[in-house]
């Protein structure tokens, strides 16, 4: 059954109130009734949404990861050079969430989402053909952790830059698709 408006306009309110008082307080402090007052609902809507402050939390996730997939399929990258760019241009644009889920010891969470999507990526654009289960591991979690590093760090490298960094490291032949291990 199709979501109607109002659903999903409370769920967006719920979200954008946790992600906003999490700037401002630790999560383990912020109760369901703070959450409620900022977005302007009852408890009820919450509790009609959602069980726990982690499942608006998760909620936010799967919107933003649904944003982020739609805006990689809008811009038909060529390979992999130009999907990091564009992975690390898109996540830069969240920052202060990123730090908040970070200050918050909440970052994790973002691991499990993040690791679904660049394991989708190696494989559309053949970066894992020839790789072992170890080295994707590994791949994937070095990735995440540039990612999180870049966006807190404030460094200056452009999103390009900075993908650019990660696939020099790994010797990746990014016109190609090929590993040089």
């Amino acid at each position: 059954m199709a979501e109607n408006a109002q659903s999903k306009r409370s769920k967006k309110w719920i979200s954008d109130a946790l992600t906003e008082l999490m700037r401002k307080k630790p999560f383990d402090e912020i109760t369901v009734k703070d959450i409620t007052d900022k977005a302007g609902v009852a408890r009820l809507t919450f509790y009609r949404h959602f069980e726990t402050k982690e499942e608006v939390l998760n909620y936010r996730f799967q919107a933003l990861f649904s944003e982020y997939l739609s805006t990689l399929e809008n811009t038909e990258a060529k390979n992999l050079l130009e999907a990091l760019t564009i992975c690390f241009a898109y996540w830069k644009k969240n920052t202060k969430q990123i730090i908040a889920l970070k200050e918050n010891g909440l970052d994790a969470l973002l691991y499990a989402p993040f690791s679904k999507y660049l394991d989708t990526m190696l494989s559309r654009y053949h970066a894992d053909k020839e790789m072992l289960d170890i080295q994707r591991q590994f791949l994937v979690g070095g990735l995440y952790f540039s990612m999180i590093e870049y966006i807190i760090s404030g460094d200056e490298l452009s999103p390009s830059q900075a993908a650019e960094a990660v696939l020099k490291l790994l010797k990746l032949d990014i016109q190609n698709n090929t590993w040089d291990w």
